[in-house]
């Protein structure tokens, strides 16, 4: 199925749903996660990709003309820092359509509450897995 995202949506997921990889959960969710993780990943792959020349781009130079990294962090001006968290920000809000993401039915999380076999979930976890709810 496609979906729309935004970017910072993508972000978000990749990094929710990473959390729930080592969680024991129903076969059927745990590989409706995982397909889901792995295409949300790749998209967040990119984004990170351009926040990367963003900050190279915006960064100062050392004396090799490579961009300066201070304490681990891009060394930028303030003025500088203001404009690439800018752009970062209206890369962030662009939106992309994901085919390919699986949508759980409800009873896959319901299956969770069946017993001891599976592993409990955080009510932000479920937010995170309602977010691919069928309708």
């Amino acid at each position: 199925m496609k979906r729309e995202f935004t970017l910072s949506q993508v972000v978000t997921l990749t990094r929710e749903l990473a959390k729930l990889r080592n969680k024991c959960l129903p076969v059927k969710l745990g590989y409706a996660l995982g397909r889901n993780l792995a295409i949300l990943s790749r998209e967040a792959d990119i984004v990170e990709e351009q926040r990367r020349k963003l900050c190279e781009r915006y960064a100062r130079k050392d004396e090799n003309g490579f961009p300066s990294i201070v304490n681990g962090i891009y060394d930028m001006s303030k003025e500088d820092e203001i404009l690439c968290n800018n752009e970062f920000s209206e890369l962030l809000a662009t939106t992309t359509m994901l085919d390919g993401i699986m949508q759980i039915p409800v009873s896959s999380i319901e299956a969770v509450d069946n017993g001891d076999r599976y592993d409990t979930l955080t009510m932000a976890e479920l937010d995170v897995i309602c977010e691919f709810l069928a309708d």
